[in-house]
């Protein structure tokens, strides 16, 4: 748990680096928990994780294998429309 809070720490001095996007995958109430573990239990920590985390998602939970590809690329697709994603990269010929 700690080496978690201080690869964050560490990370957070690149975070603002102008053009640089980070995805950092997790599981956040571990996460939150390695934070009190490592600052103490009366920490907010997730108030701590605001931070470095900008824009927070939730994956849906997988059903079955058979619907798992089309379910994830339907949220994605959610969340790219939500959040106005597409057009800096379609501007930029990413997408």
């Amino acid at each position: 748990p700690s080496f978690s809070v201080r690869l964050l720490d560490r990370m957070k001095h690149v975070f603002g680096a102008e053009g640089l996007i980070f995805v950092l995958a997790c599981h956040q109430g571990q996460l939150e928990e390695a934070i009190r573990g490592t600052y103490g239990s009366e920490i907010d920590a997730e108030a701590y994780l605001t931070k470095f985390v900008d824009l927070r998602c939730r994956l849906p939970k997988r059903s079955d294998t058979a619907t798992t590809d089309n379910d994830f690329f339907r949220f994605a697709r959610q969340l790219i429309r939500r959040y106005q994603l597409g057009k800096h990269e379609q501007q930029h010929g990413i997408v």
